[in-house]
């Protein structure tokens, strides 16, 4: 008789770089090298989609999660480059398995280093979370040249371990 297979253990969490689309990819990034000192455009603002182009094009280091919870989903990713008054800047969007959501906003850091703050997110001081979970939080703070502002359900203590565990050039294009 032929031995059953065992059934291969579904990961606790995926790298980011096999964490799917959670629809349609939207990866939308401006480039505003034609504009001029004044931020008003001089000429056309190009779109850019392909990842490889647009890093080198930024300025900073991006600091990401090396892992989501399995059952995570890619919203979206998006930003500038050449912005004469930012520099440039990254967004990516993420929904976690149960069904809130991760956001993450980068741009280089013009300031001396901040500390890491949280504060909640409240709507007109209304209660938006079921009672089990944690409250959503803006968290921001600098990771070397890069400011950092994140939202997510969690404590402050539970946010400032996952900011101090974010990290730098991590593969974040889904491969599929």
């Amino acid at each position: 008789a032929t031995p059953t297979p065992k059934p291969t253990p579904t990961p606790a969490t995926l790298p980011l770089s096999q964490v799917p689309w959670c629809e349609k990819p939207v990866m939308v990034f401006r480039n505003l090298a034609a504009s001029g000192t004044s931020g008003i455009t001089s000429g056309p603002v190009t779109t850019l989609t392909d990842w490889t182009q647009v890093k080198p094009m930024l300025g900073f280091t991006i600091y990401l999660p090396t892992t989501l919870p399995n059952g995570s989903c890619l919203v979206s990713a998006s930003g500038t480059v050449h912005d004469p008054i930012l520099g440039g800047n990254f967004v990516i969007g993420y929904i976690l398995p149960d069904h809130s959501s991760l956001t993450l906003s980068e741009a280089p850091q013009r300031s001396t280093s901040t500390p890491f703050r949280c504060s909640s997110a409240t709507n007109s001081g209304t209660k938006t979370t079921p009672t089990s979970q944690e409250p959503v939080q803006i968290c921001s703070a600098a990771h070397g040249t890069t400011s950092i502002v994140f939202s997510s359900h969690g404590s402050t203590d539970t946010l400032q371990q996952f900011f101090s565990a974010l990290q730098p050039d991590v593969n974040w294009v889904p491969t599929s």
